[in-house]
């Protein structure tokens, strides 16, 4: 399934948006994965399988992510 025929870095950046409003207004945690996609510029996209889903690479960038807000909130 290509980038784009289904889904849109729009559409996602749309989804985005919307999530960042939401725990902000909840104050609630939040990781900032498709910041994480987008920082890595035109190579995130070798980090998923279809353009939406992380591939092996990209599960080891979420989880270095997830690891590193889990220490900086000292929660593990």
């Amino acid at each position: 399934m290509p980038w784009g025929v289904y889904y849109s870095l729009e559409d996602e950046h749309r989804y985005y948006k919307k999530m960042k409003e939401i725990v902000r207004k909840e104050k609630i945690y939040f990781i900032d994965i498709f910041g994480l996609w987008l920082a890595f510029r035109e190579k995130y996209k070798k980090l998923l399988y279809d353009g939406l889903h992380p591939n092996p690479r990209g599960h080891e960038q979420i989880f270095k992510s997830v690891l590193k807000f889990l220490k900086q909130k000292k929660l593990v």
